[in-house]
């Protein structure tokens, strides 16, 4: 599909706290789209509609550990920047996600509206430098060994990325 004005200022927030909703929405100006998606079933049909710049997610949704949907995520959508809301026991989890290129960064709970704001406006930055290098033909950092991600310049279809993250995530095609 063709790029919207729109595209990169959607910002999906992957969590059934509402508080943490609240100070997404806080911190990010008016003219950011923030959608919320209580589970990952949500969230992979969200995706598959929507063409998110950020996501902010719970570090433990459903059950289920980040590390799985993040991954998918940077293979499918290498310009999507991912922030993580985790406990201080998961710190060293999201430190190595984020070595990994997996994660942006991670705020501790709870989540502080000062901080939510300048890691928000950092991770808009770095998904529009992202874009940017995608857009040219460069694979973005993070995604330079992915396997299975869409050509360069090609771009990604929303309706690939849902059907992809359903399997990855055992929820069918």
């Amino acid at each position: 599909p063709a790029p919207t004005a729109l595209d990169g200022r959607e910002l999906l927030v992957l969590s059934a706290e509402e508080s943490l909703l609240e100070a997404v929405r806080e911190a990010v100006p008016e003219d950011v789209e923030v959608r919320q998606a209580r589970t990952l079933a949500e969230a992979v049909d969200l995706l598959s509609v929507h063409r998110a710049g950020v996501v902010v997610t719970d570090a433990d949704v459903d059950g289920r550990g980040v590390e799985a949907l993040t991954a998918e995520l940077k293979r499918w959508v290498p310009e999507l920047v991912t922030v993580v809301v985790s406990d201080r026991a998961d710190a060293q989890l999201m430190i190595d996600l984020i070595n990994h290129g997996q994660v942006f960064r991670f705020l501790l709970k709870p989540v502080s509206t000062g901080q939510c704001r300048l890691w928000l406006a950092s991770a808009f930055r770095r998904h529009e430098d992202l874009r940017a290098r995608v857009a040219g033909g460069a694979p973005a950092p993070q995604a330079a060994a992915a396997v299975e991600a869409p050509a360069p310049g090609r771009g990604w279809s929303l309706k690939e990325l849902g059907a992809r993250l359903r399997a990855v995530l055992g929820r069918g095609p």
